[in-house]
């Protein structure tokens, strides 16, 4: 009686004791609990509602952005986007999904202590009752089964979707680091040409005050200078908008020179395209999201399947155990009659998006080869483009110098050598942009048959 009456007592004192703890937890600790109280000299610290935010900088080691370094370059990219790690941590959360579902099938137990006060024969005594219950599923019609069949496709869904997430980043990085160096070489060209008009701006200034030249001729000489500096002007900001973009993308101060990324072929596949597209990440995941689905619904279906299982309990008070404890083992068969329909409309709604999902990968493959064929015509009209530009460029050229060598004889005006320079700008402009497109649609077209992490040698792990 003694040793079961300080048992209970001090059950008593622990519950007490515990329900007078507060349920608050410091946001500060818990914080540092989840994100880590790591310390470094380049955390900048945020305060929000008083709790303590550490945003650490990341520092990449890249190589020097030329071409024969875009795949080293790109591949750390894509390791250090916030994005990716994101989806490898999704993909971990997958993975564990599938032992949890797997405990199904593994013993379960568990136990439970109950302390008390009991009134008998008019005395009331304390009590302490303690009980202990084992179950293990033996058959289930295989529903266990099925559920975590869903869940091993869920993981591969979330791998996929990592995948995904690295191509999409890819492509970004390789057209950002493309655009880049296009608006670098925009500035370049009007520098050149400021740099080759500005003596005739002392030009015009002296023939304006020897009264040899009308002033409307003076007037639209400086207003194609005037011209030509509002667009240096206006490429100097389209050259800072691209490095935003290059920064925002490899998390990197952004060079002031990098070389050009050269096109890349697509090598012609025996197999047709719509094959090949079937094999394409962005359609095998709804595959593995269609295959999850179909698991999960003959779950559903075998939920009105009796489900058996082995089961054994003990209870035992403190006193008396002998007389007054209970032990009992067998088998539990449980089988729900009426669900109110609970089955047949879950059933009704996992068919619905089954066939969602089959509408959808029909869907995706017809936008990929629509996609595709769009970037083969883009391609072919670019480097059309790109060969009469080149024409028309030694043309400008030529216009260009003559100009300029009959400046001094007065067979031209001032006002037709800015004209020529601005000329030959803008076909050089062309040239460069053209020579991007043709770049970054090469990539985009090869991305969509290939997929640019298998030519980065990038990998999940």
């Amino acid at each position: 009686m003694n040793l079961s009456f300080r048992i209970v007592g001090s059950l008593f004192i622990y519950v007490l004791l515990t329900s007078c703890q507060t349920v608050t937890i410091p946001s500060l600790s818990f914080l540092e609990e989840i994100v880590g109280t790591e310390g470094s000299k380049n955390e900048k610290n945020y305060k929000l509602n008083e709790i303590r935010l550490k945003v650490k900088d990341t520092k990449v080691d890249y190589l020097p952005f030329i071409n024969s370094n875009l795949a080293s370059n790109v591949t750390l990219a894509i390791a250090n986007n916030p994005d990716i790690l994101a989806r490898l941590e999704e993909g971990s959360a997958a993975k564990d999904l599938i032992k949890v579902e797997s405990s199904a099938k593994s013993v379960q137990s568990s136990a439970q202590l109950t302390s008390g006060l009991v009134s008998e024969s008019g005395s009331t005594d304390p009590a302490l009752v303690a009980s202990l219950s084992v179950s293990k599923l033996l058959y289930d019609f295989g529903r266990a089964d099925s559920n975590i069949l869903s869940k091993k496709e869920n993981s591969r869904v979330a791998e996929l979707a990592t995948v995904i997430e690295a191509e999409l980043i890819a492509l970004e990085a390789v057209t950002a680091w493309i655009a880049y160096h296009e608006k670098i070489e925009v500035e370049k060209v009007y520098e050149r040409g400021l740099t080759m008009a500005r003596p005739l701006l002392g030009q015009i200034k002296n023939i304006s005050t020897s009264g040899l030249v009308d002033k409307a001729s003076l007037l639209e000489a400086k207003k194609k200078y005037t011209t030509l500096e509002t667009l240096a002007d206006q490429a100097k900001l389209a050259t800072a908008a691209a490095k935003v973009d290059f920064k925002n993308i490899y998390r990197f101060n952004a060079p002031n020179n990098i070389s050009s990324v050269l096109p890349i072929e697509v090598e012609e596949s025996t197999d047709k395209l719509e094959e090949v597209f079937q094999r394409s990440p962005g359609v095998e995941i709804i595959n593995h999201r269609i295959y999850s689905k179909a698991a999960e619904l003959k779950s559903v279906q075998l939920s009105e399947k009796p489900i058996i299982s082995a089961v054994g309990s003990i209870t035992a008070p403190a006193e008396d155990m002998r007389e007054d404890g209970v032990a009992n083992v067998g088998l539990l068969l449980n089988h729900t009659f009426n669900d109110g329909g609970r089955r047949v409309a879950s059933i009704s709604v996992l068919e619905a998006e089954l066939e969602a999902l089959k509408q959808q990968r029909r869907g995706t493959v017809e936008n990929l080869l629509s996609d595709f064929n769009q970037q083969t015509i883009l391609l072919e009209g670019a480097q059309r483009e790109k060969q009469s530009l080149e024409e028309i460029l030694q043309l400008a050229l030529e216009v260009r110098d003559a100009a300029r060598g009959q400046l001094v004889s007065g067979r031209s005006s001032i006002e037709d050598v800015l004209a020529a320079e601005i000329g030959l700008a803008e076909v050089q402009i062309g040239l460069i942009s053209i020579n991007a497109q043709i770049s970054q649609t090469s990539f985009r077209r090869y991305a969509l048959h290939n997929g640019l992490t298998s030519l980065f040698n990038w990998s999940r792990n």
